[in-house]
C-alpha cells in the first residue's frame, strides 16, 4: 500500500466513523447487514455498509490511472520534436530600434534574436513534431501598446519557405507591428 493510499485509507475510515456516529447516534438511523454466517445490526452494520461502499468507489477511482494508453496515445509519445528556426522581416510602426520586439511559441520559450541591420527576427529551437504539422508564432512587442501578429506556418502557402533538410522556415512575408 502506497503512503497516498494509506492516508487515504485512514481518511475514508474517519470519515465513515463520522457519519456513524451522525446517522446512529443523533438521526436515530437502523441498519441490518448479513452475509455468510455473520448477522449485524445498527450502527456496526451502517459502517461496514458506508465504509464498503466508499472503498469500492475508492478503489475504482485509484484504477482510473492505470488504464492502458490509446493506440494514438501510445503513437503521439514514440514522435520526437525536432528543432527549427523560423525567420521572417519585422516592421515596427514608429521605430527602428526594434526594442521590445519578440516571439512566442508553446512549447518551450524559443529564442529569439533581433537584427536591427536587416530588419530579420529570427525564433530559434522552435520544436516542430514531423507529420504533426507547423506551429503558430506571434509576434509582438514587449511592454509596448502595439498589436500582436500571429502566423499560422502553412507548407501549402507561398509565404512561407520551408526547408526540409535544414529545418528552417523563412517568412516570406513583412510582418508589422502596428501601435493601438
Amino acid at each position: 500500500m502506497t503512503r497516498f493510499n494509506l492516508i487515504a485509507f485512514i481518511i475514508i475510515v474517519f470519515s465513515t466513523l463520522i457519519v456513524v456516529v451522525v446517522l446512529f447516534r443523533f438521526l436515530r438511523s437502523e441498519a441490518e447487514k448479513s452475509d455468510k454466517g455473520y448477522k449485524l445490526k445498527g450502527a456496526a452494520a451502517g459502517f461496514v455498509v458506508i465504509i464498503g461502499s466508499i472503498m469500492g468507489i475508492f478503489t475504482a477511482v485509484s484504477k482510473i490511472n492505470t488504464i492502458p494508453i490509446s493506440k494514438h496515445e501510445e503513437e503521439l509519445r514514440k514522435w520526437k520534436p525536432e528543432k527549427w528556426t523560423i525567420s521572417a522581416e519585422i516592421e515596427k510602426e514608429g521605430d527602428t530600434t526594434f526594442a521590445g520586439v519578440n516571439a512566442r511559441y508553446d512549447p518551450p520559450e524559443p529564442s529569439v534574436q533581433v537584427d536591427r541591420d536587416t530588419r530579420r527576427i529570427v525564433v530559434s529551437d522552435v520544436l516542430i513534431v514531423p507529420n504533426y504539422g507547423y506551429p503558430t508564432i506571434i509576434f509582438y512587442c514587449e511592454g509596448e501598446d502595439y498589436f500582436a501578429v500571429p502566423m499560422k506556418i502553412d507548407n501549402k502557402n507561398s509565404a512561407f519557405e520551408i526547408n526540409l533538410e535544414k529545418h528552417n522556415i523563412k517568412i516570406n512575408t513583412l510582418i508589422k507591428l502596428a501601435k493601438r
